[in-house]
């Protein structure tokens, strides 16, 4: 059994054992192995620097919070088995920091189920429309705009930019299918063409072949293309089209994490070309800005030394877990969102976007 405990909860009892006093328990079922893994692993990682410096600032027990992870491995019916543990076993106040639409979506009902419980599940890393409507929407607490609002702004800028016909690749499931319908309302909203879309199965990874999925949209020759699916996925998709002497302009949806999609996608192949012409839609701030939040996270990160977390997915998980912190102190509080922003990759280095005019027709 894949699983990481993280940490334990800690009650203080009276002389006949009934306790007086808890610190919050809250888990997460999560991948942190497989295709998807080391989204997971940043996310996590992320949110326990927060964690953990709450922590050991506190003096209270009951003002700890715990987090109890098991890994999915990016499995729909794995999580589905691990939040049943979590609240069955473990007896968690709260869910925390699921990753992904198909594994947030087949957990879902279980708090319809229970929903006497009281149960939420705080800041999922996923978009999913589905969150975000009846029946599940009152059980569901969102940090992240949703993937229609992502393509929504891409699309936008695309067309702006002379960018009309549009090329979608989406992963064959719930994830994919939430991100190609909110393309395809895009595209009617804006006055843009998708003409082509290709699906590829989940799990597909970087070192699959994605010919045929690179096929016909080098037959449509788009504009752009949008890509609604895992880093590796897009990793395979983009060496496909490379290889195939496509320098067509591709962009992300924020699933892909920056960081992971570059360890598939190696500067000296094809002359850097594998990298060149690249965009991801971003929701959380750049993570090297000078605010506060920022720098505090850098500083964890070094006093952690783990230099691997210094990426927009963990710091996403770190202002998952600041929020949670503050609302768990005071539930009334309003959640904090961002904006919609884009990153390209440039002179060894993903940066924000301030100019479209490169890319314009």
């Amino acid at each position: 059994m894949l699983r990481t405990k993280i940490a334990f909860m800690i009650c203080v009892f009276t002389l006949v054992n009934t306790p007086v006093f808890c610190q919050t328990h809250i888990g997460a079922s999560a991948a942190l192995t497989g295709a998807s893994g080391v989204l997971g692993q940043y996310y996590i990682g992320g949110a326990k620097l927060a964690f953990d410096a709450h922590n050991a600032r506190v003096k209270l027990p009951t003002e700890r919070i715990e987090l109890t992870v098991y890994d999915d491995a990016y499995n729909p019916e794995k999580t589905l088995e691990n939040t049943q543990k979590l609240i069955h076993h473990d007896n968690v106040d709260a869910l925390f920091g699921y990753v992904g639409t198909p594994t947030v979506v087949r957990m879902l009902p279980l708090l319809k189920l229970h929903e006497k419980k009281n149960l939420k599940l705080y800041f999922p890393f996923t978009g999913a429309n589905t969150l975000r409507i009846a029946p599940y929407d009152s059980f569901i607490v969102n940090q992240r705009v949703s993937y229609h609002q992502e393509i929504d702004a891409m699309v936008k800028e695309l067309v702006k930019i002379g960018r009309k016909r549009i090329a979608i690749l989406y992963q064959s499931d719930a994830f994919g299918r939430d991100g190609w319908f909110g393309a395809h309302d895009a595209a009617k909203k804006w006055g843009a063409d998708i003409v082509v879309d290709v699906a590829y199965a989940r799990g597909m990874r970087a070192s699959a072949n994605f010919t045929p999925q690179a096929t016909p949209v080098l037959q449509a020759a788009p504009d752009a293309v949008i890509c609604i699916g895992s880093y590796e996925a897009v990793a395979g998709f983009i060496t496909a089209m490379r290889t195939a002497g496509s320098d067509t302009l591709i962009a992300s949806i924020s699933f892909v994490n920056p960081k992971a999609l570059l360890d598939f996608l190696p500067q000296k192949e094809l002359d850097g070309r594998l990298r060149k012409n690249l965009l991801i839609s971003q929701v959380v701030p750049d993570f090297k800005e000078k605010d506060r939040a920022a720098i505090a996270f850098r500083a964890l990160v070094s006093k952690a030394e783990a230099p691997e977390l210094l990426n927009e997915v963990a710091y996403e998980g770190y202002l998952a877990a600041t929020q949670f912190i503050r609302l768990n102190a005071s539930p009334h509080q309003s959640i904090k969102t961002h904006e919609v922003n884009f990153i390209t990759y440039k002179d060894w280095v993903w940066k924000p976007v301030k100019e479209w005019s490169k890319w314009a027709l």
